[in-house]
């Protein structure tokens, strides 16, 4: 079977969201221009080899979904850090009740 070679053009590496930077596979944050077309916004996952690196499956976003999803994890933040402060407080109180109970 024959591979599809991709034309496409990184413009600007924008994040690598994976951990392990020496990893075969990596989720990275880029804006792209594939076969020439306008750039967009993409998350996606490429194979990391000698040979370079490939595209795999991905999501790409326009200019207006990249500012909606922006502001969606934005909002999750502000919930994320919430639950976490109220679990750090939780855990805080029991270590003072157990030192007072000593």
């Amino acid at each position: 079977m024959e591979r599809t070679e991709f034309e496409y053009e990184i413009k600007q590496h924008i994040a690598t969201l994976t951990e392990d930077e020496g990893a075969e596979y990596q989720k990275q944050l880029n804006i792209v221009s594939w076969k020439g077309a306008k750039p967009s916004l993409e998350l996606r996952l490429w194979r990391i080899t000698a040979e370079g690196q490939r595209p795999l499956k991905g999501l790409t976003l326009s200019a207006d979904e990249a500012g909606r999803l922006y502001n969606a994890l934005d909002v999750w933040k502000g919930q994320f850090y919430e639950e976490k402060s109220v679990t750090l407080s939780h855990t805080v109180d029991i270590k003072k009740r157990g030192e007072n109970n000593e």
